[in-house]
């Protein structure tokens, strides 16, 4: 039986030799020459398919994507541009456009500002009214977003970076207009630098925190949010915040990707029940 495979393999072979010999004309020229290097290519490659049918079927697949010209080459050279470029801090999108992203950004942000009921928080939480108590809503509500668009790859990364260069501009002009207002220089170099420590203190201990219980959530908003208060909180205070906390992460990682960068003014701030 192995015998006359063989037969029929040389019997094929020598008939596609035979065909491509009478293609080619008799006196080669450049034209000619061209044909017959594009009709052997055409001859090696269907040859080459005919040889992988009875390989297994993993191995057939994974020949193929290397046999095919260009297959799978171009694809691999952008993740490796991607992956260089990414290194040197510079992440292009992956699912949507940087205008889509941006514009994405800048609504969210605006709407922490504008849509968050930062009276009532301050009420029902038992927060003074004051610009290191505005803030600390404000760190907390962008912690929201940024574990909710760490899950989201290269868009996530893009969409929490261009939220911390907004924010911090935002800061920065705060901090210009106290100056004008008071009449004093606030060092906004120091003031800028302990704003930023204190966010990433804030995602630290609210990291740790809503991994674990109430109680240990709940030690880290006494921490972050509390400990500089200027009035006495009770115990209902600490409550209403942790459930709040519980309720925002829930109903923002039920919150698809498409209505966040696509449909940002759709996204409202409320409170629990």
């Amino acid at each position: 039986m192995s015998h006359i495979l063989r037969h029929m393999l040389l019997v094929r072979s020598l008939s596609r030799v035979h065909v491509v010999q009478k293609l080619i004309p008799s006196q080669p020229n450049s034209k000619s020459i061209f044909q017959s290097q594009v009709l052997c290519q055409n001859v090696c490659y269907k040859c080459r398919l005919l040889s992988l049918q009875s390989r297994s079927p993993y191995q057939k697949e994974n020949s193929l994507e290397f046999d095919k010209p260009g297959s799978g080459r171009l694809l691999k050279t952008q993740e490796t541009v991607r992956k260089g470029l990414h290194k040197l801090g510079i992440i292009l999108p992956q699912n949507y456009t940087k205008q889509q992203l941006n514009n994405s950004a800048y609504v969210l942000l605006n709407g922490i500002y504008m849509k968050v009921k930062h009276a009532e928080l301050r009420e029902h939480a038992g927060l003074e009214d004051s610009f290191r108590c505005w803030l600390n809503v404000v760190y907390i509500h962008l912690w929201f977003l940024c574990s909710r668009f760490k899950q989201e790859g290269r868009d996530g990364e893009i969409i929490i970076t261009l939220m911390m260069k907004m924010l911090w501009q935002d800061v920065e002009d705060r901090l210009e207009k106290f100056e004008e207002e008071l009449k004093e220089n606030l060092s906004k170099r120091k003031k800028m630098k302990e704003c930023y420590t204190m966010l990433h203190l804030f995602f630290i201990f609210l990291d740790e925190g809503i991994l674990g219980s109430d109680a240990m959530l709940a030690s880290s908003l006494w921490n972050r949010v509390y400990m500089d208060n200027y009035y006495q909180p009770e115990i209902w205070h600490l409550e209403f915040l942790v459930h709040y906390v519980r309720f925002t992460a829930t109903w923002l990682q039920d919150t698809p990707m498409d209505t966040l960068v696509l449909q940002p003014e759709a996204v409202e701030w409320t409170l629990p029940t």
